[in-house]
C-alpha cells in the first residue's frame, strides 16, 4: 500500500449519475497534490503521489477522476489565492460585468460562488450592488479574509465530514463556479443543488 492510499480511495460509480459502467480514457503518472509545497527540512522526504486516471461514464458521458482524496488533506493547508494573478483579477472583473449586464433585473440579488477562494470574483459583484456568499473548503483562506470582503453573508466552509451546510433560506439570482477543483473534490455531484450554474466561459491561461 502506498502512502497516498491512507488519504485516498477509488469510487466504483459515477460521481454524477451513480452508474457503474466506467471506462478509463487517460492514465497519467501519479503526482503530489498541487501547491503542496514543503520546507527546506522536508526536501528529502518522499511526498505521497496520488492517481491521475481519467474515466468516462458510459451512462451519462461525464468525464471524471474516480480517486477521492480526503478533503482535509486537500484543503487544510491550501495556499493558492486568486487575487495574486493579475490575469484572473482582470478576467473576473469582465465576467462580473457580463453577468450583471445579462441579468440586469436581478438588482440587489444574491450571487453565490462555489469555490470562492479569497473572494476576488465576489468583490466585483459586491461592488456592482449584489449581495454575495462564498463557499469554499479552504478554511484558512476564509478566516484570513477581512470582514469587508465577505459581503452580507459570511464565507462558508463545508465540513469535511460531509454534513450538509446551511445558511438563511433565501433565493439566489446567480450561482457561479470558476474553479474546476470545486467539482473535482466533490464526492457526489448528484447531490449538488438542482439549479442553473454559470461557469466562466474563457478563463485565462
Amino acid at each position: 500500500m502506498s502512502s497516498a492510499d491512507a488519504f485516498c480511495h477509488r469510487r466504483d460509480n459515477c460521481r454524477l449519475c451513480a452508474r457503474t459502467a466506467l471506462h478509463k480514457v487517460l492514465s497519467l503518472a501519479p503526482i503530489p497534490l498541487a501547491n503542496a509545497f514543503v520546507t527546506r527540512e522536508e526536501l528529502e522526504t518522499t511526498q505521497p503521489r496520488f492517481p491521475l486516471d481519467v474515466w468516462l461514464c458510459e451512462g451519462c458521458g461525464h468525464v471524471q477522476l474516480l480517486d477521492v482524496v480526503d478533503s482535509k488533506v486537500l484543503f487544510e493547508h491550501y495556499v493558492y489565492v486568486s487575487g495574486t494573478s493579475p490575469a484572473f483579477v482582470r478576467h473576473f472583473g469582465e465576467y462580473a460585468d457580463e453577468v450583471v449586464s445579462r441579468f440586469a433585473r436581478a438588482q440587489n440579488g444574491l450571487v453565490v460562488e462555489i469555490g470562492s477562494n479569497d473572494g476576488t470574483l465576489l468583490k466585483f459583484f459586491r461592488d456592482r450592488g449584489r449581495r454575495i456568499l462564498g463557499v469554499d473548503p479552504a478554511r484558512e483562506i476564509g478566516r484570513r479574509l477581512p470582514a469587508s470582503s465577505r459581503g452580507s453573508l459570511p464565507m462558508q466552509s463545508p465540513p469535511s465530514t460531509g454534513t450538509p451546510m446551511s445558511w438563511p433560506r433565501t433565493t439566489c439570482s446567480h450561482i457561479s463556479t470558476i474553479s474546476i477543483r470545486s467539482f473535482a473534490a466533490s464526492r457526489d455531484c448528484s447531490r449538488l443543488p438542482a439549479c442553473s450554474f454559470s461557469r466562466s466561459p474563457t478563463s485565462p491561461t
